[in-house]
């Protein structure tokens, strides 16, 4: 009996304020007054965040054109698998009412592309990316390697299937004279894409850094050719890539494509007129191009 008593005294917590509960401890206590304070305070905050969506979603315009049907030879062209590096290029003209005022961002849209299933979201190589091993294809089935055994940068599903259809805009000043509107290629990325989820494995050669690689199937030039104008923005810092490889969640997304350099005849947006759309068709999907501006920003 005296040998239980001590082995329960033995399982007892030490005498200590931490142990025994006794620290000191602020009890809340919520009055009507201090409830209904935030209560007013967090809805007076959220009608004015919500007056403010609404007056920047009434002041944006936007102009959406499915050039799917209207390029439907160049579809057709590509349902047969052998033409697929066949060139096709169509035209599409419009009518801009209004002027767009204020910055102009073109994106395209993509209709029935399931970005988010989780095999194709899992074949890509991040330590591929950041430029630490541009070998590294580990995670990349089924575009690991090409058939001679070459490693494949990018590596994986994604890269793969990068849009590449190329767009071209042009305003028609008047019937016979036509210029290209400018597009800026730059500043269409996440922050924390282009700083630190992408990288390129040095500044200096990128045909050096690659050598030993090959391209994805489906991609005409190789990662270190994807901006021959602007070296800043190639090799995995260029920015439509970094763009095509942060997966959508919804089958139907937007991304964006470009923005309006603001100069010349465009220094204050889009006039209003004529213009088309001159494009090099790459894809079977349902695709739009989405032209909008923000003439009101936060």
């Amino acid at each position: 009996m005296e040998e239980t008593s001590q082995h329960c005294l033995s399982r007892l917590p030490d005498n200590s304020a931490l142990k025994q509960q006794k620290l000191p401890a602020h009890r809340l206590c919520f009055t009507a007054t201090r409830v209904l304070s935030v209560f007013f305070t967090m809805a007076t905050f959220c009608l004015c965040m919500g007056s403010i969506l609404i007056v920047s979603a009434r002041s944006t315009q936007a102009i959406e054109i499915n050039y799917t049907r209207t390029c439907a030879n160049c579809a057709k062209l590509r349902e047969t698998a052998s033409n697929f590096d066949k060139e096709c290029t169509c035209s599409i003209p419009f009518y801009l009412s209004e002027k767009m005022m204020g910055n102009v961002y073109m994106y395209y849209k993509l209709q029935g592309f399931h970005q988010n299933l989780y095999r194709y979201i899992r074949s890509r190589s991040n330590r591929q990316l950041v430029g630490k091993d541009v070998k590294a294809v580990e995670d990349c089935s089924p575009f690991k390697t090409s058939n001679n055994k070459t490693p494949i940068v990018p590596c994986g599903a994604i890269a793969n299937s990068m849009f590449n259809d190329t767009i071209i805009l042009s305003y028609n000043i008047n019937s016979s004279v036509q210029i290209k509107v400018p597009m800026l290629k730059t500043g269409l990325t996440w922050w924390t894409d282009k700083y630190i989820k992408f990288q390129n494995p040095s500044f200096k050669n990128l045909a050096d850094e690659f050598r030993g690689t090959t391209k994805p199937p489906n991609w005409p030039n190789p990662i270190y050719e994807l901006d021959k104008k602007d070296p800043r923005n190639n090799g995995f810092l260029n920015e439509d890539f970094i763009v095509w490889m942060r997966p959508a969640a919804f089958p139907t997304f937007k991304k964006l494509y470009g923005r309006l350099n603001q100069t010349h005849h465009f220094i204050e947006g889009l006039p209003a007129g004529n213009y088309s759309f001159n494009i090099t068709y790459n894809i079977l999907l349902s695709v739009s191009f989405w032209i909008e501006n923000l003439a009101v920003g936060f």
